[in-house]
């Protein structure tokens, strides 16, 4: 239910759905149970899509740990958590940490099969974002100002 909340826009009460999933899921198995860190890294995701990172970095911080421990080096689940983990770098301003996550996300994803191809889309969208505002913008001004320092007079 909170996926289809979070698809359509219903951000406050996707969060309270995922919140009481992840309540359950915390007293009927373990912190690093599959089932428990699949809603937190989704509370992540629904914490960013609410402009709200610093909230969304722990959550998806240790989801990053448990699956990188738990899981094959490479695996698809750890691209998609190094995905929303460099998103919400990115959205806190830390650029130079999102920049190697956004990259590891994309190397990791592509070891998923077709389900995975809407992340797939996602990180490549994301990362071409991060290369996109890393070019330095040309304004007329600029243009200008550097065009008018390098005519003699």
């Amino acid at each position: 239910l909170a996926r289809v909340l979070q698809a359509k826009g219903a951000l406050d009460e996707a969060e309270q759905q995922v919140r009481l999933s992840l309540d359950v899921a915390l007293k009927a198995l373990p912190a690093d149970h599959v089932g428990t860190l699949t809603t937190q890294l989704l509370l992540g995701r629904v914490l960013l899509d609410r402009r709200k990172p610093a909230d969304a970095e722990p959550l998806l911080r240790h989801v990053l740990e448990a699956r990188t421990r738990t899981l094959a080096a490479g695996a698809w689940q750890i691209g998609e958590v190094k995905l929303a983990l460099g998103r919400t770098l990115l959205a806190l301003g830390r650029r130079d940490d999102a920049e190697p996550l956004l990259q590891e996300s994309m190397d990791s994803l592509k070891n998923g099969g077709k389900a995975q191809d809407p992340l797939k889309r996602e990180a490549a969208l994301a990362l071409a974002q991060f290369n996109r505002s890393r070019r330095p913008a040309t304004t007329p001004s600029t243009t200008t100002t550097a065009a008018a320092l390098l005519t003699p007079p």
